[in-house]
């Protein structure tokens, strides 16, 4: 029994893939190495896209209406965005999400329970109105 709880132990504190060694800490950067621009769920093709299945990805972070607080490194390819968002009225509420990139035009977001949403990257021009009419030229510089 004492060998089983040893081995669990060590099992428990082995790093889960993909993150940082030891002795490399969280970093803090200032964005997230993505394409800026529309992306939308992975299984949705571009020209279908609605808003219930995509999100703006405007340099530092995600949607229109939020303001980005800090963005962390926790592992070679995965972020923890932490934002401040006010939707139209509504009071303000605090976002942390946990971002894995997948390419410079793919992520998904990890729930905590393990659970994820993907999502590529769409040419504007790809896309149904109005997502294909925006100006989004203020917001992704």
């Amino acid at each position: 029994m004492r060998a089983f709880l040893f081995a669990a132990a060590c099992l428990a504190a082995a790093p889960a893939p993909g993150a940082l060694s030891v002795g490399q800490a969280v970093e803090r950067v200032e964005s997230i190495p993505l394409r800026r621009g529309y992306y939308v769920a992975a299984d949705t093709d571009c020209a279908d896209a609605s808003n219930g299945t995509t999100t703006l990805f405007k340099g530092d972070g995600f949607y229109a209406t939020c303001t980005t607080r800090s963005i962390e490194r926790t592992a070679p390819d995965t972020y923890r965005l932490s934002e401040t968002c006010s939707d139209r009225g509504e009071p303000e509420r605090d976002s942390i999400q946990t971002i894995r990139v997948t390419s410079d035009m793919g992520f998904a977001v990890v729930a905590d329970d393990g659970s994820t949403w993907s999502a590529r990257f769409c040419r504007q021009q790809d896309m149904p109105e109005p997502f294909s009419k925006n100006d989004l030229s203020d917001l992704l510089g």
